[in-house]
């Protein structure tokens, strides 16, 4: 999801079960992603410019990768020792880019 200034949650249900990463980009009112802890396959959570929190979020017991970026430097460094606190790692997962023609 990119560009979605007006998005507070984003709703996840049994038709993404398939689902492996989730990239979402400029959601600056995103603070709740509702069902993303039951999904099955999800591997990583990358989220730039949002109100996620770490801390709040129940996350998926498949999850390896988790990157809350904001615009601002601070914070980044307390961010990526949180991500490691909860045994993630605090980047982009290498399977995550996708290429579009």
């Amino acid at each position: 999801m990119i560009d979605q200034p007006r998005v507070e949650v984003l709703n996840l249900g049994s038709r993404n079960a398939a689902l492996e990463h989730l990239y979402l980009y400029a959601v600056p009112r995103l603070d709740a992603i509702a069902g993303f802890s039951l999904l099955p396959a999800v591997r990583s959570l990358f989220a730039y410019d949002s109100r996620l929190d770490l801390l709040r979020c129940e996350l998926p017991s498949t999850l390896t990768h988790v990157h809350l970026m904001t615009k601002g430097v601070k914070g980044r460094a307390a961010h990526e020792a949180a991500v490691r606190e909860r045994g993630l790692v605090p980047a982009v997962h290498p399977d995550a880019h996708f290429f579009y023609k």
